[in-house]
Parts: structure tokens; C-alpha cells; sequence
């Protein structure tokens, strides 16, 4: 996404929110933060694979999904500080917003 890349992301999908109870939050997800007192942002996981499949792109991501249900497990590969880890997420449905 162009956010990411502009704070210097260059590959995977930065993660930028994390809802309470969701399967994200369950997989231990981070989300970015800004302090609101100094303004300083500190990034999130970025998402760099599901499965075997790389995830570059938002787009990238979107297609990954595209095959798969709500209920699924999928391994996901995040990057956070330099380094990756894999958890397990279970695909969930969209809450309407």
C-alpha cells in the first residue's frame, strides 16, 4: 500500500489496525501505533506471506485470499524489526463496519 512504501515498507503489507477478539488479534498480530503525544509511529507486523505463497502487495494478499474460506488455518510469515515469524490464523469473515 502506498502509506507502507511511503514510511519505507518495501515488500508485504504493513498491518495498521488490529480489532479486539478478532483472529488476528488471536494470532498475535501487531498493529502500527502512533504516540499522541510526541506523534511518533511505530510500525506493525507487515504481512509477508500466507502459506507458500509471497505477499508483496496489497493486491498480492487479496489474490492469497481470494482462494481461501472463513475457517481456513493458514500459516502467515510476518516481518516486524528485521526479523519473521510464522503463526497460525484462522480465516474469518469480514465484520460489517
Amino acid at each position: 500500500d502506498r502509506l507502507a512504501r511511503r514510511l519505507g515498507v518495501r515488500e508485504g503489507v504493513l498491518i495498521h489496525q488490529v480489532q479486539p477478539n478478532s483472529a488476528a488479534a488471536r494470532a498475535g498480530f501487531k498493529p502500527s501505533s502512533q504516540d499522541e503525544r510526541t506523534g511518533a509511529v511505530t510500525f506493525g507486523d507487515v504481512i509477508v506471506g500466507i502459506g507458500d505463497e509471497s505477499v508483496a502487495t496489497q493486491s498480492d494478499l487479496l489474490d492469497v485470499l481470494s482462494n481461501r474460506e472463513p475457517g481456513d488455518e493458514v500459516k502467515v510469515t510476518l516481518a516486524h524489526n528485521g526479523q519473521r515469524r510464522t503463526v497460525k490464523a484462522t480465516l474469518q469473515a469480514l465484520s460489517p463496519e
